[in-house]
């Protein structure tokens, strides 16, 4: 197994009400990802200021085992 480090964001930690995991590679994906997830599931076309500190303030970095191919 190898280490690969992510970053992710559990929506449950922006606010109640939705426990989906987002877990990618690299910020710029998690907001890019993020911003699809606000839209489809929340009804967001925009993420205002106040979503966006609180999604900073959620991100963590993990790490994960992933099997070698």
């Amino acid at each position: 197994m190898a280490k690969h480090r992510y970053v992710e964001v559990s929506c449950t930690d922006v606010g109640p009400g939705c426990g989906a995991v987002l877990r990618v590679a690299t910020e710029q994906e998690l907001w890019e990802l993020g911003r699809i997830h606000a839209r489809v599931a929340h009804g967001l076309e925009e993420l205002p200021a106040e979503l966006v500190q609180r999604v900073k303030t959620a991100m963590k970095t993990v790490e994960v085992d992933v099997p070698e191919s």
